[in-house]
């Protein structure tokens, strides 16, 4: 299930915070701030819209599971996400982001 031709995919599993059957999460190699995480789809897909309804699921509850692991790890004041959550979904160079 793993293929494509995004970096993303490239990271070994020994470097993941979470997974599941549609996604996985990485700790950013260069973050914005302590904690600063992404979820990457196991498909590579151009814009959120063309993710399953199983993978947008799965995304999402990697969202959550994340935020419990850093609500435990560092006690954070809160949180800023972005629709990088819309994220790696395809080429680095076509990501989408908002505020």
């Amino acid at each position: 299930m793993l293929s494509g031709d995004t970096p993303f995919l490239a990271v070994p599993s020994s470097e993941w915070l979470a997974a599941n059957y549609s996604a996985f999460a990485i700790a950013d190699r260069f973050p914005v701030s302590p904690g600063h995480a992404l979820v990457v789809p196991r498909r590579v897909i151009e814009t959120w819209w063309e993710a399953s309804e199983q993978e947008r699921a799965d995304i999402l509850a990697l969202v959550d599971e994340v935020k419990r692991q850093l609500d435990a790890e560092l006690h954070p004041d809160g949180y800023t996400s972005a629709s990088t959550l819309v994220l790696q979904l395809g080429r680095p160079s076509n990501t989408c982001t908002s505020t």
